[in-house]
């Protein structure tokens, strides 16, 4: 194996994408896939289950679309129910999301509601496509936008394919049984569904079609650790192993002929990936963005193969500094990136969290409203992007006033919706 950018002596192999959870206080939000992570011991495999599950209503027409009802309230978004002409409109842009009608307790635990699916135009028009009852807990996994169906999962368990314009839903399956699973997951272009993560501590990496079939490609390779992956364009793949005797990172680019390690930036202790990065000007293929400690000081970087020197995005002190002037101090860290446009996003969390734009070195955070600012980025469709703050969703690009899609009251306090604060949306790129 080469050595390339992290440490010495490692033996692996490679594999694609997938992304950790997140955990806001006790929101815990699942991001690329809407799966949680467990620790108990099950079996592995597609298992079917039986599910009493169906948006409403379930009608029949002659149009494209299946005609449906509109949820209606005060505590949810006003809303059109899907029709035809908004059905053959979604393309790049569209955002599909999950809804929360339920509110916040004294103690600031959630009380499910309704769970409401949305699409939502760039203008910000609303449209309703299915309503699920509380006890489904329903979330986003995958959106197929040109198959138009969505891969759910419901209680975080277990997957099914949700048609957007019959509302039609396939038989609930299983990966791990009763236990979920941590994985990225990506609509293929033959419409069935890559995974690439694990299960309490097995490998479920693998190709499903709508109703759990295994379908696996014998070229698909099948990664056996509990790891981070990232998809670094063209065909390249990273992988993150945090148990091994160092925390390492491997990568393989296109036309490489085996996978190289990737050593930290110079004074920098150790890192790790937190998503995608760029693909600066000169480089052959996107980079790997990560986030590097010395002691309690954390720094951004992108990386990439070909003997290319590591750019920093941002220093330690500016990390520093914004969390104290934003986020009311504490020792911040960096646990997730995307890309939006030109420019990296960084999550970062300390006594709050903040998604900010790095601009030149310095970060910057969407305020989505007068008094809201941007906690999580949801992806890009070219330089806008979606970002949600307190239960609220918006799309904004760099210096760009932002479009509303969603908003609830922002403050997460009991008594009040939950809006978006625990699901998953998808913009479509």
């Amino acid at each position: 194996m080469k050595n390339a950018l992290f440490g010495n002596g490692v033996k692996a192999t490679f594999t694609f994408l997938a992304f950790a959870l997140v955990v806001f206080g006790a929101v815990a939000a699942a991001y690329a896939t809407g799966v949680f992570g467990v620790t108990a011991e099950a079996s592995v495999g597609a298992t079917p289950t039986t599910s009493s599950s169906s948006p409403n209503p379930t009608a029949t027409s002659d149009s494209i679309v299946r005609p449906r009802a509109v949820t209606t309230g005060t505590d949810v978004p006003v809303a059109q129910a899907l029709d035809d002409t908004a059905y053959a409109s979604v393309t790049s842009g569209w955002v599909l999301t999950v809804f929360d009608s339920g509110t916040f307790d004294a103690l600031h635990q959630a009380v499910p509601g309704t769970r409401i699916v949305y699409l939502v135009s760039p203008a910000g028009d609303r449209y309703e496509v299915g309503s699920f009852d509380a006890a489904e807990q329903v979330d986003l996994a995958a959106w197929n936008v040109a198959d138009g169906k969505a891969l759910l999962v419901l209680g975080g368990v277990r997957y099914t394919v949700f048609d957007l314009a019959t509302t039609k839903l396939s038989p609930p399956w299983t990966l791990c049984g009763d236990h979920p699973v941590t994985a990225r997951i990506t609509p293929r272009d033959d419409g069935t569904w890559g995974f690439r993560g694990y299960c309490i501590g097995a490998q479920i990496d693998g190709v499903y079609d709508d109703i759990g079939t295994d379908v696996t490609p014998a070229d698909y390779y099948r990664a056996p650790f509990q790891r981070w992956d990232a998809d670094i364009e063209q065909g390249g793949v990273a992988i993150y192993w945090s148990e091994s005797p160092h925390p390492t990172i491997i990568v393989s680019f296109p036309g490489s002929d085996e996978p190289s390690e990737l050593v930290a930036p110079p004074g920098m202790d150790s890192c790790v990936p937190i998503g995608v990065g760029r693909r600066p000007s000169g480089w052959p293929f996107s980079s790997i963005a990560v986030a590097c400690t010395t002691g309690e000081q954390v720094s951004a970087w992108e990386e990439t193969d070909a003997g290319v020197e590591p750019i920093q995005l941002v220093t330690a002190s500016t990390v520093a500094a914004f969390a104290s002037s934003t986020l009311g101090g504490g020792v911040p860290f960096i646990d997730r990136s995307c890309v939006v446009g030109n420019r990296e996003v960084l999550e970062i969390q300390s006594l709050g969290r903040a998604a900010a734009f790095v601009d030149n070195g310095v970060l910057s955070q969407p305020m989505l409203t007068a008094t809201t600012a941007a906690e999580h980025c949801w992806g890009a469709s070219g330089d806008t992007g979606l970002f949600s703050g307190h239960g609220s969703l918006w799309t904004t690009a760099f210096g760009v006033s932002p479009t509303p899609l969603i908003e609830v009251s922002g403050s997460l306090q009991p008594g009040e919706p939950i809006g978006v604060a625990l699901t998953r949306s998808i913009i479509a790129p």
